[in-house]
């Protein structure tokens, strides 16, 4: 055996008293020493407030584990929520870009996207047409044609069909239309 510095040192310790912390799942994780000038034993009120101080230490570990875990877990949806903006924000610009009429509308016909296309040709802005239902926009006397349509766009997958469309001006658009469901 050596010398230990502790005993022959300049704080000439006499008393040591060890707990071993140990996890939930009964790992040793630390431990806690107690040093003393004087030679001693723990009472059993003593022991009992080690013992505490040894569990409180664990679960202040394990919290400190939690949130680092959690941290790194938000982490990773931060980055998951940017890449779906960017990816988001790159469909919708092919979106807008597209030619010719492209819109999304709920099973009820109210729009929620159009293209700069659709736009432009019935004459009014994005805003404005978005929030509009499609029955706004066709001719009274083809309102039967947008029921069918959209009685069709919430049964089937994919169709197609003519829709009269009139604009802003008056003026009327034959569409040959694609549609599919999502």
């Amino acid at each position: 055996f050596g010398v230990d510095p502790l005993v022959t040192g300049p704080l000439a310790v006499r008393s040591v008293i060890f707990l071993p912390l140990k996890s939930p799942g009964r790992s040793l994780v630390g431990g806690v020493y107690l040093l003393d000038r004087v030679a001693r034993t723990l009472t059993a009120d003593q022991t009992d407030a080690l013992r505490r101080l040894g569990r409180l230490s664990v679960y202040h570990m394990s919290v400190r584990e939690s949130a680092a875990q959690l941290e790194a877990q938000l982490t990773r949806v931060r980055e998951a929520r940017r890449s779906l903006s960017e990816r988001a924000d790159y469909y919708q610009r092919i979106f807008q870009a597209m030619q010719g009429f492209l819109w999304w509308h709920r099973p009820d016909g109210t729009l929620s996207m159009a293209n700069d296309g659709a736009c432009q040709a019935l004459g009014y802005d994005r805003d404005v047409l978005t929030g509009r239902n499609l029955a706004e926009l066709v001719p009274v006397e083809q309102q039967a044609a947008l029921e069918r349509y959209l009685e069709t766009a919430t049964q089937s997958g994919r169709f197609r069909g003519l829709l009269t469309l009139e604009a802003r001006d008056g003026h009327r658009i034959e569409l040959a239309y694609q549609a599919s469901a999502f």
